[in-house]
């Protein structure tokens, strides 16, 4: 939903796209709702993408200090952690091309060339077109990754 959103913005508006897509439209009733909606969607959706990271910190602290309990050292860590990226995202200049960035990197190659590869590297028994279909996946990754980071800075 987002790419398409973002992608149809980007063919609406061309360079004079905003990094907020949103804000290139007209003052409308339309243009507040979706606002909102946008808005919620990523407070909601923030949260739960961080719950992985939350629980692996968790864990190495719980094994650290030798504790088996939930203490409210977890809840101060979880919120400063969303505080504090609030506060960067907020105040440091060029920070959604930054994160843009990392997501062009990171988010191919690991929703396309990392599993492709661990496929290839676990499954010796694999066939033929399922071999090619996963090259080709590491192969868009790859292709996706260099391709944003050559488009991104423009």
């Amino acid at each position: 939903l987002y790419l398409t959103f973002g992608v149809l913005g980007y063919l609406a508006f061309g360079q004079t796209t905003d990094d907020i897509v949103l804000s290139n439209f007209r003052p409308s009733p339309s243009k507040e709702i979706a606002q909102i909606i946008y808005c919620l969607s990523l407070v909601l959706s923030a949260s739960v993408q961080a719950l992985p990271a939350f629980d692996i910190m968790e864990r190495s602290a719980k094994a650290v200090s030798g504790t088996s309990n939930e203490s409210s050292s977890s809840s101060i860590g979880r919120m400063s952690l969303g505080i504090g990226s609030s506060l960067i995202a907020c105040y440091v200049p060029g920070f959604a091309m930054v994160v843009t960035m990392l997501g062009c990197i990171f988010g191919s190659m690991l929703t396309l060339g990392i599993p492709a590869m661990l496929q290839l590297q676990l499954n010796i028994n694999l066939t033929r077109p399922k071999r090619v279909l996963l090259y080709i996946l590491m192969a868009v990754s790859i292709c996706s990754t260099i391709l944003g980071l050559i488009i991104i800075p423009m």
